[in-house]
């Protein structure tokens, strides 16, 4: 975009054109070496025009993870019939999102690993980020789970495992029957009959079963 263009914009798109240029530049060539100066090039802004939206790098990589989580919210309302999600949901809307955003997700997993520590910039973001992904299944999982919110935070914690192992080494990890298979069994150890009883699980891994 010509220069004289993008600053004519209104602030409230130039904010959008900005995160939407860094969101596309990510998915074409991951995160690593990405600038301000080169975000800004592809908008037709300077860079302190950037950095007024986007105080650092940090703050905008945050900006483009959050904007990626709200599109993959968006494709998992829409499966389910009746607004729930079952565990074929869960593992394909995963799959679909990672496969088709690998640059993002290898990103999310990074900032969640560095933002461990509590002096990270980003720490308080993806705290509140876990518990607002925690918050949404627990509002999609529907009738038939005991402690919804325990069930939430193990899904949480399996996808992160499946979708780090996969990074690290994607020719080892079938990554869409992986989530599948930790999906289903976690979902299936909070299962309850109808007369309120937890569901068995059988045929459990040796290792699950230690873990569980």
């Amino acid at each position: 975009m010509e220069v004289f263009l993008a600053q004519r914009l209104p602030p409230e798109v130039r904010r959008e054109l900005i995160l939407d240029t860094a969101m596309e530049l990510i998915g074409e060539k991951g995160y690593r070496g990405l600038t301000m100066k080169t975000v800004a090039a592809h908008c037709g802004l300077t860079a302190p025009a950037v950095t007024y939206y986007f105080k650092d790098m940090q703050t905008l990589l945050l900006a483009v993870l959050l904007r990626r989580d709200a599109l993959d919210v968006d494709e998992f309302v829409s499966s389910g019939s009746d607004g729930t999600l079952a565990a074929e949901d869960i593992a394909v809307g995963v799959y679909r999102a990672m496969t088709a955003h690998p640059h993002a997700a290898r990103l999310r997993t990074v900032m969640s690993i560095e933002a461990m520590d509590p002096s990270h910039p980003a720490h308080t973001a993806c705290l509140e980020r876990n518990e607002a992904v925690v918050g949404f299944l627990v509002s999609r999982l529907g009738e038939g789970y005991d402690d919804t919110d325990r069930l939430a935070r193990r899904l949480v914690a399996g996808l992160e495992g499946v979708q780090s192992a996969w990074l690290r080494h994607p020719e080892y990890i079938d990554l869409q029957s992986s989530l599948l298979d930790v999906v289903t069994w976690i979902m299936g150890q909070h299962e309850v009959n109808p007369e309120g009883a937890s569901v068995p699980v059988a045929a459990q891994p040796a290792a699950l079963k230690r873990l569980a």
